[in-house]
């Protein structure tokens, strides 16, 4: 419901006057602001324990104005004077009513659902999921799922259903741990009964109902034994509470729907921990995990089916302590405050990283910089031109030669590596330095931990060179020489490889030649054959052409012969069908009118 921005300094004193009240003194402190909708979240949140933040506006905005015309308060989606006004009536009806307030939170916690509701979705789970998950769990395992959002319980029977036909058909002995949670506790209540009136015969049919369900004389259906005892019912926040771990599926439909971006990538988060490397997600058929940052892969985008993919990360869920029940709080308020001996812990650890760490990265297998420790700066810089984070890339000189060959190193034998990394100007003098890559592993994720580490100089060897500066000395070029040694047997090996690889590319590439010769080859001839068979189409052209000259001149000498004899020509017009002596009437020409007046001509045939 949207407030006129004139008003908006008014407005906020009357949502701030109408939150005042008994057991709500730091709602009613709390500025309203410009959004009107901010009191009955903040009037929600303090009464109900609900916290509605995360839902869509738009969502919200609908429900509250259709209770505010339930109870009479005038024509919803004014925007002027009257529309403020009617909105100030029902703050107050909401701080005077529980009854009002109680209905505004239960039409919040909106429930849509059904026994197998959606058949084809249903229909393509227990083709392409669910017969999967039963044939590939391991012996002695459960099955375990989670459906969020679950309302009063019917999709999670219908799931307990499916899954129980899919195992019996598979001949197998699987239990199955269901999980199933919803903010609202009548809802879950309800759930937990398992008792369901007689119009779930529209959804279940009559063999269903007479396997997982025992009726009950005027009340309806309800679950057998077997069926409610798979199920586990909790009340539980999908945002503030931890989720569970080690799922086979997470069954979550036309609940994101009704969040913001924001909360709908929390969820997400949520789900990927909470299932395990290859688990299934389902989501509503409006719904998608959106930028999941390689988190998901579709595998029916019709019933909108995601497996789980990567590495969980843990970091990214931010639980807070007194999440759920409330009951989590600290006793005296003194567990969030650290204590002396924290804080001066971090602090000696934090001046020993300062002063007396190596410079250190972490990258993973790409060598990308994943986080960076003490004076990096010494050894990597910003690489010209695009930003990257290529460690490579931002090594300074000749150092990228000796980290490329000891990174490969390190990866390939999955071990360990120390070498020598040559020597860096540090306040103007050469300071020798090495390079320790540590390999390891979070997550899944293969990582490489590599720390420049500094040798001591020349003045804090000084006894040493004192006595023995020429054994020393020799010692010294002998590792750089070693050193060089090795990094130009890897660079030998690396320059082999690429010859091969170039070699290899030359012969591909003589060979697809050869066949473009082949083919040019195979044109010309086809063109030689064309330029032939058209030489041919000429020729006999031309001997058309003399033919019908030729033909055209006798032609010519014919009718010239004609014209000169002066002998008449005629021809019949027709000749009697029955052969009779009769000679019927002909047409005659004559170059000479007295041959025209003879009785019957001469005709020259």
């Amino acid at each position: 419901m949207a407030i006129d921005a004139r008003n908006h300094a008014a407005f906020s004193g009357a949502l701030a006057a109408a939150l005042a009240g008994p057991g709500l003194a730091s709602a009613a402190l709390a500025p309203a602001g410009p959004d009107p909708l901010s009191g009955i979240i903040a009037l929600l949140r303090a009464r109900t324990k609900h916290d509605i933040a995360p839902y869509k506006r738009c969502t919200l905005e609908r429900i509250v104005e259709r209770r505010m015309s339930m109870a009479s308060l005038g024509q919803p989606g004014r925007k002027d004077g009257a529309g403020r006004e009617r909105f100030g009536r029902y703050l107050n009806l909401l701080r005077a009513d529980a009854g009002e307030l109680d209905l505004l939170a239960k039409d919040l916690l909106i429930h849509m659902t059904g026994f197998f509701r959606d058949p084809a979705i249903y229909a393509a789970m227990a083709e392409t999921v669910i017969p999967g998950l039963v044939r590939d769990q391991p012996h002695g395992q459960p099955l375990r799922i989670w459906i969020a959002g679950c309302s009063t319980g019917e999709e999670a029977y219908s799931l307990v259903i499916l899954f129980r036909e899919a195992i019996t058909a598979a001949g197998r002995d699987i239990k199955l741990q269901v999980f199933a949670s919803d903010i609202d506790a009548g809802a879950v209540a309800t759930a937990r009964v398992g008792l369901y009136p007689a119009s779930i015969e529209t959804d279940v049919s009559a063999v269903r109902r007479a396997r997982f369900f025992c009726p009950e004389d005027g009340q309806g259906y309800r679950v057998l034994p077997d069926v409610r005892a798979a199920v586990v019912f909790t009340v539980q926040d999908l945002l503030a509470d931890p989720p569970f771990s080690r799922l086979d599926l997470v069954f979550c439909r036309n609940l994101l729907d009704y969040l913001g971006p924001e909360a709908q990538a929390k969820a997400v988060a949520v789900f990927h921990f909470a299932l395990r490397e290859g688990g299934v997600l389902l989501l509503g058929s409006a719904e998608t995990v959106g930028q999941a940052n390689g988190r998901f892969e579709l595998i029916l985008k019709s019933a909108r089916l995601n497996r789980h993919v990567g590495p969980k990360r843990p970091g990214d869920l931010n639980f807070a302590a007194s999440a759920g029940s409330g009951k989590r709080e600290s006793r005296s308020g003194q567990a969030d405050a650290p204590t002396r001996q924290a804080v001066l812990a971090e602090l000696c650890r934090q001046l020993v990283l300062d002063q007396h760490a190596p410079a250190a990265v972490l990258c993973n297998a790409r060598h990308e910089c994943l986080y960076s420790l003490g004076p990096t700066d010494r050894y990597l810089r910003v690489a010209p031109g695009n930003a990257t984070p290529d460690l490579l890339a931002m090594a300074r000189g000749t150092l990228r030669i000796r980290l490329r060959s000891a990174l490969a190193r390190a990866m390939q034998g999955d071990a360990r590596v120390t070498v020598p990394g040559g020597r860096m100007m540090q306040d103007g003098r050469p300071v020798p330095f090495s390079i320790d890559i540590q390999p390891t592993r979070n997550g899944g994720e293969a990582l490489l931990l590599v720390c420049f580490m500094d040798k001591p100089t020349s003045s804090q060897r000084l006894w040493q060179d004192a006595a023995a500066p020429d054994a020393s000395r020799v010692a010294a070029l002998e590792r750089e020489l070693e050193a060089v040694q090795a990094d130009l047997g890897e660079a030998t090996r690396t320059l082999e490889a690429s010859g091969e690889e170039q070699r290899a590319i030359n012969e591909e590439a003589l060979s697809v030649s050869e066949e473009y010769q082949s083919t040019i080859e195979e044109l010309l001839t086809s063109k030689e054959e064309l330029q032939s068979l058209n030489e041919e189409l000429t020729a006999l052209n031309s001997q058309l052409q003399e033919t019908l000259e030729r033909q055209r001149t006798t032609s010519n000498d014919l009718q010239n012969v004609l014209y000169s004899t002066d002998v008449a020509t005629c021809s019949w017009i027709g000749i009697s069908a029955s052969g009779s002596s009769r000679r019927p009437p002909a047409r005659c020409s004559a170059s000479s009118p007295a041959i025209s007046a003879a009785p019957w001509p001469t005709c020259i045939p």
